[in-house]
């Protein structure tokens, strides 16, 4: 049940999220996460013929053998580059050269045309998305927008100006630059470049033939806002003939337009850099959302999951193999309160000295064994039985007539929370007293139980009691000492030493 709970939640917050990840999210992609989805770049190149619809256009004359290819389909190209902002919109820019002529009648014209345009697309495939599993092969695009064209008209005729008889060849009448002329026509005619706006519409198909790649075929109207890109204009204006003839020479065209046919190929940058990504035409609108979705259902999944049992699961553990039982912290790696590189589980010291050499079971070195570790031991072949200062020192016990409590030092035994039992550890710290004992015939010793301040009072003095007890019977028992000779004091939480807990359970000696 908590499982289905989180899942909707994560679906909830997925959907609300579809285009930008959470927070937590960012914190948590891996490198493989962190690449790109989607190839949204694309640059495409093509080639095609151009059919003009104009005062003079495609296959209009009257007498066509007499133009020979003037008039018929011509030559164009363009590069475009596009960015998709999703599957469905983008946005393109297109340069282009292409070829333009056209005939009426007695009269034609030819010309190099350029242009440079800007259109929005819209991914009519995606629209619906019928298939939201698997990647497209193919797509329609939609394009519209607004450009402007640089063009220089030739103007011709095939009329005899000295007769009514056709010419053989068109005769060359002038280009609007004025750089050239005719015998009958004003030869200081100029019109620089003969400019104009226009907008576009079209319609491409697009066929994936490899990873990051497709072939496209396409049509493009252009609708110029202006009736001079074939020359019409200025030739009606110059040409006597036209100047006497009726209005609608031309058909009363009021604006001129043409239509571009071509076929071309796309590549889709960074795809190859980004390997696993994906080109966004092809893929459907929920594919980003489902494949968040299914990558926030994995991270449920870990979080639902703990394979070593430590409490922490797999998704946040560090050490996701920690032996079961283990103690761990909140990021999943064994204990290890001493830090001597030991976890607590198999560390028989888990209180060694800080920086302290330890053996393979975390106890501290301490070759006189005289309770005083070698990092801190001055004397280190002190005698059997010797009693030492904190220093590890041999000195005079009480019994001799040496110093008094503050001179000498005993080893404390230690105990775990809200326990009594006596670890393997402090065997060590017990025979450097059993050792005392047995050098000192006449001693007695006060053994004396602590606690931390956790818990009631009383319950602390029994405690402390206890483990005073369990210290002696082991000294009894495992070092064959004389239980006369040791008496037990519960002193309960009232002398505590540190503000660790670990070292406020303990058990100390004292010579009586």
């Amino acid at each position: 049940m908590k499982k289905i709970t989180l899942l909707i939640f994560t679906l909830s917050f997925a959907f609300m999220n579809a285009q930008q990840p959470s927070q937590w999210e960012k914190r948590e992609l891996t490198e493989e996460e962190k690449k790109p989805l989607y190839t949204t770049w694309g640059i495409g190149v093509d080639v095609g013929n151009s059919f003009s619809m104009m005062d003079m256009y495609n296959f209009e004359a009257t007498d066509y053998d007499n133009w020979g290819s003037m008039g018929g389909f011509e030559l164009g190209a363009s590069l475009k580059v596009e960015k998709w902002y999703s599957s469905l919109f983008g946005m393109q820019g297109q340069a282009a050269w292409q070829e333009m002529s056209g005939t009426k009648k007695e009269y034609g014209f030819e010309t190099s045309s350029y242009r440079l345009n800007f259109n929005l697309l819209l991914n009519l495939t995606g629209v619906g998305a019928p298939n939201k599993t698997k990647l497209r092969r193919s797509a329609w695009i939609a394009h519209a927008g607004l450009g402007a064209l640089w063009n220089k008209p030739s103007l011709y005729t095939i009329h005899d100006p000295n007769s009514s008889n056709l010419l053989s060849d068109p005769m060359f009448l002038y280009r609007l630059t004025g750089d050239g002329s005719s015998n009958y026509l004003n030869p200081d005619t100029k019109e620089s470049w003969n400019n104009d706006a226009f907008a576009n519409i079209g319609l491409e198909y697009r066929w994936r033939f490899a990873e990051f790649w497709d072939l496209k075929i396409g049509t493009q109207a252009l609708l110029f806002f202006g009736d001079n890109v074939d020359g019409s204009q200025t030739l009606e204006s110059e040409e006597p003939n036209i100047k006497n003839t009726q209005d609608n020479y031309w058909g009363n065209t009021s604006s001129d337009a043409s239509l571009y046919t071509s076929i071309g190929v796309n590549w889709y940058i960074g795809g190859k850099k980004n390997k696993g990504s994906e080109v966004i035409i092809y893929a459907n609108p929920l594919t980003n959302l489902e494949r968040r979705v299914s990558t926030l259902e994995d991270n449920v999944n870990k979080i639902m999951e703990d394979g070593d049992n430590d409490g922490v699961s797999d998704y946040f553990d560090k050490d996701p193999e920690t032996p079961e039982g283990y103690i761990v912290d909140g990021s999943g790696v064994a204990q290890d309160t001493d830090k001597d590189g030991i976890p607590d589980e198999l560390d028989d010291d888990p209180y060694s000295t800080k920086g302290a050499q330890v053996d393979a079971n975390g106890v501290e070195y301490d070759q006189d064994a005289d309770g005083i570790p070698d990092a801190k031991d001055l004397e280190q072949n002190t005698p059997t039985g010797q009693l030492v200062n904190f220093q590890g020192v041999s000195i005079k016990d009480r019994i001799g007539g040496g110093g008094g409590n503050d001179s000498y030092f005993l080893p404390s035994v230690y105990f775990d929370f809200n326990k009594s039992l006596v670890t393997k550890a402090n065997y060590q710290r017990m025979a450097v007293i059993a050792n005392y004992m047995k050098a000192n015939p006449n001693a007695k010793l006060e053994v004396v139980g602590h606690t931390d301040p956790i818990g009631t009072e009383s319950y602390n003095t029994n405690l402390s009691e206890r483990r005073a007890k369990a210290v002696v019977k082991a000294l009894v028992n495992d070092f064959d000492m004389d239980e006369s000779r040791l008496e037990v004091t519960a002193k309960g939480e009232s002398e505590l030493v540190s503000k660790r807990n670990d070292i406020n359970r303990r058990v100390e000696f004292r010579i009586k």
